[in-house]
């Protein structure tokens, strides 16, 4: 039995993606586990025949006490009403698609992923308490365990520097998109029923992404101000996602710039109509500060947008030569990127099939040949 750990839900970022992708795979193409996920009440019942809901979040002091019980190796609080243990069927390997005490507590073997170090590079976007718990958990989590998956070699060397891990126990292994993305068909009737349902622009660029501060909503709101002013160009923007702490900040910026008519924030929207707001826009732009591995990237490569991306982190190795990067501090230069692409017909097709390259073999069934291997070398070594 492996045990996955599913403590997510839509509003978590990439951790959901990701979690869903994983899921998707190890169910449809890795059959020769049963799959039981420790998740949260939202995410998805209908992709494994087990499954147990962990209830709500726990408290931070409670992850303090976690933390110091496996610290010190006896239990400083009582735990049972979170984890009960003898409600669990026996699991021989625990794969945790981020960091998480729970394999520990439940004394398992496990896999986790790191996916970045933001608090590392970005301390000023966290919080003195969050970025402590970044610290202890990372720590604790990848000493602990079998094998460190990350999506990139930016994040391997992070993990390396950071953790002092031995390079043969971090793999890098690249998830796809999950199923509603890789396996999409396009359909015209539910195409135009999106259109007409989100009011979308005849022509529009794209950002997908919450509202947080390190995506960088605000220099690309400045880009649009530069295109009007330098082109004479008023370009629509249509955003998605969840309203974090930095939405109210831009929807602000957006009444003060006098961008009411050209910026359309949608909401979250259901993972049935994001692949169409994807193929209706004229391109994907990404300028987020900071990024390991950029999910609307592979997203956009797969449903053949062309896509602007700043050059930060892990973006570049994601990228390569399949769209156009640039300094995402530097709101006229990513606006002087955005009228070189829309105004290019032929770079916007060149774009296109390099995406297509770039994501032709990140399948799902290719992920789950290497996830296979991974767990099986854990599990004969544990014998």
């Amino acid at each position: 039995m492996i045990g996955i750990v599913a403590y997510f839900s839509q509003y978590s970022g990439g951790s959901y993606q990701y979690t869903l992708s994983l899921v998707e795979t190890l169910t449809k193409y890795c059959k020769e586990y049963d799959c039981l996920l420790l998740k949260s009440p939202v995410f998805p019942s209908n992709l494994t025949k087990y499954f147990i809901d962990l209830g709500k979040g726990t408290a931070f002091s409670t992850k303090i006490k976690m933390f110091f019980s496996i610290l010190l190796g006896r239990p400083l609080a009582d735990f049972s009403q979170i984890f009960r243990t003898e409600d669990f069927p026996e699991i021989n390997l625990m794969i945790s698609p981020m960091v998480s005490l729970i394999p520990l507590i439940l004394d398992k073997p496990y896999i986790v992923t790191i996916h970045d170090f933001q608090h590392k590079y970005l301390p000023e976007m966290f919080s003195l308490r969050d970025r402590l718990e970044r610290e202890y958990l990372y720590k604790v989590a990848a000493t602990n365990a079998r094998m460190i998956l990350c999506e990139s070699e930016f994040v391997r060397n992070d993990i390396r520097k950071f953790l002092k891990i031995p390079p043969e126990r971090i793999k890098v292994i690249v998830s796809p998109p999950p199923d509603y993305i890789t396996s999409f068909r396009s359909n015209s009737e539910k195409q135009l029923a999106v259109k007409k349902k989100y009011r979308l622009p005849e022509k529009y660029i794209f950002y997908p992404a919450q509202f947080w501060k390190h995506k960088n909503h605000l220099n690309l709101l400045y880009a649009l101000v530069f295109l009007k002013k330098k082109y004479k160009k008023k370009i629509d923007l249509v955003l998605t996602g969840s309203r974090q702490n930095n939405f109210d900040g831009i929807m602000k910026k957006v009444k003060d710039f006098q961008l009411q008519d050209q910026v359309h924030y949608l909401g979250f929207l259901p993972a049935e109509d994001m692949p169409y707001v994807y193929r209706l826009a004229q391109c994907l732009v990404m300028p987020s500060l900071f990024e390991s591995v950029s999910l609307p990237v592979w997203e956009a490569f797969y449903l053949g947008i062309p896509v602007l991306s700043s050059d930060v982190c892990a973006q570049s190795e994601q990228v390569g030569n399949a769209g156009l990067l640039f300094d995402p501090l530097d709101p006229a230069a990513f606006g002087e990127k955005i009228h070189q692409l829309l105004s290019d017909k032929s770079l916007q097709k060149k774009l296109v099939t390099r995406g297509y390259q770039r994501v032709k073999n990140l399948t799902q069934k290719n992920y789950a040949v290497k996830l296979n291997k991974m767990i099986k070398n854990i599990l004969s070594s544990s014998i």
